[in-house]
């Protein structure tokens, strides 16, 4: 009975602490939250007053600091592309859009984006986006979860086809005919279908991570100034 009540206590006290750390996890991711917020609404804030160069690059400042808590989304990007583009810095900005496009896929606000980016980087009065993006449209236009979900489906696709064929090899009866068909579109879809989306997933994740590291550690300024700063 005293071992029985002993193994109890220890049990309570296993449970107090679990529920206690459970309850200071909470705590703080609310916290978190209410800070991620709060800078949310300062960088929307310094967007919609600014007036010059360096009121953007301070609102890009604080949308970065979300995505360096953790906070990552497609309008959050698009907000610190527009806001590092008002504010000269075009190189990070398109860097910004492009990473957007990874989580939503182009959308007319990304293109636009881009497009003035460019058009402000080389100083042109008309920028077409690369030829590229046409005819890969599927790599840029769908998100690159989306994709990878899509991948994983012609790879099921693929497997249904061999499985198909498999029981087609196995009953050579001419009801089941029909099946070699089957399995053959199954298995050629399937293949075409996950070889092209795998491959257009695995470049966007290892551009996800060149872009993340890029942005996280940059410095935000004015190009148009700092190009006239290395000329001097």
């Amino acid at each position: 009975m005293i071992l029985s009540l002993k193994y109890s206590s220890t049990y309570l006290k296993s449970s107090m602490c679990y529920a206690l750390c459970a309850l200071l996890f909470a705590l703080c991711a609310s916290a978190q939250s209410d800070v991620n917020q709060f800078v949310w609404d300062q960088a929307n804030s310094q967007m919609i007053h600014a007036s010059n160069a360096d009121d953007y690059l301070d609102a890009a400042g604080n949308y970065n600091r979300l995505l360096k808590n953790g906070v990552v989304n497609a309008p959050l990007l698009l907000n610190m592309g527009a806001a590092l583009t008002m504010g000269g810095d075009t190189g990070n900005a398109i860097a910004s859009f492009e990473r957007a496009e990874l989580y939503s896929g182009t959308t007319p606000e990304i293109k636009c984006g881009i497009i003035a980016a460019l058009a402000r980087q080389s100083k042109a009065g008309s920028i077409e986006l690369p030829w590229y993006r046409t005819a890969f449209f599927w790599h840029f236009d769908i998100s690159t979860q989306l994709r990878i979900i899509i991948a994983l489906s012609g790879w099921t696709l693929l497997w249904t086809g061999i499985l198909l064929y498999i029981i087609r090899k196995r009953n050579m009866t001419h009801p089941l005919q029909f099946l070699l068909t089957i399995s053959e579109t199954c298995m050629i879809t399937g293949a075409l279908v996950f070889m092209i989306f795998a491959a257009s997933s695995l470049f966007s994740i290892m551009q996800e991570k060149q872009l993340r590291s890029r942005l996280s550690t940059a410095k935000f300024t004015n190009s148009a100034i700092q190009e006239m700063g290395d000329n001097s």
